[in-house]
């Protein structure tokens, strides 16, 4: 089975004027999309990228391995002008899912899988001490998944923790949301049981 749909902002009433006119940004005649968010460009790697790009006006102590940000109306500084449309919306508009049956002499195997199409949501550096938690920048760690480790999130600004694209990612998956394995002991051991009709044992997982 598989499920598609899409939704239009005809008239959006509460969307303001200045934000109507706005191609990149409006809401209003644009099938829907995650958020109104900046653009990341990676994170700072050298001294030169840092003196050479705009940055956001409250980013005066800015760092190696914090985000880079797009500055998209090429006004030389980062700021809410540069936020546009991006993404997919959490709620994925493409599901599917298949079930399937394996019978083999006295066995049975079944399942159900299920899927979504390309949807987005945000990830961040929480209080768990997960491993990949502690893949943030530093010079040895330049390809990290996390910017630099800091112990405020006012540090610079608040550069790092500002909505932008760098903590946004495909959340899509496809799930093996059931599996059964089963034997019919009625196929050999007791096929000549005419009183019994069936007797199988099951083994069975969910959400494996």
């Amino acid at each position: 089975n598989m499920t598609y749909y899409n939704n239009l902002y005809v008239v959006k009433q509460e969307e303001a004027l200045s934000t109507l006119m706005n191609p990149y940004k409006r809401s209003t005649h644009q099938t829907d999309y995650y958020k109104v968010i900046l653009i990341d460009n990676g994170l700072y790697q050298s001294p030169e990228q840092i003196l050479g790009v705009p940055r956001r006006l409250a980013s005066s102590e800015t760092k190696l391995g914090d985000i880079v940000y797009q500055d998209l109306n090429g006004d030389g500084k980062i700021d809410a002008e540069d936020q546009i449309r991006y993404g997919m919306p959490t709620a994925p508009h493409f599901t599917y899912g298949v079930d399937f049956v394996f019978s083999y002499k006295g066995f049975s195997l079944s399942g159900l899988l299920y899927g979504t199409g390309k949807r987005n949501m945000e990830f961040g550096v929480n209080t768990k001490k997960d491993e990949y938690q502690l893949d943030y920048w530093r010079e040895d760690n330049r390809d990290a998944l996390f910017p630099r480790k800091s112990l405020s999130s006012g540090v610079n600004g608040g550069n790092n923790q500002v909505e932008s694209s760098f903590w946004v990612k495909n959340a899509s998956f496809l799930r093996l949301k059931n599996l059964s394995l089963s034997y019919d002991f009625k196929y050999k051991l007791l096929k000549n049981a005419n009183w019994l009709s069936m007797c199988r044992v099951n083994l069975t997982g969910s959400n494996l």
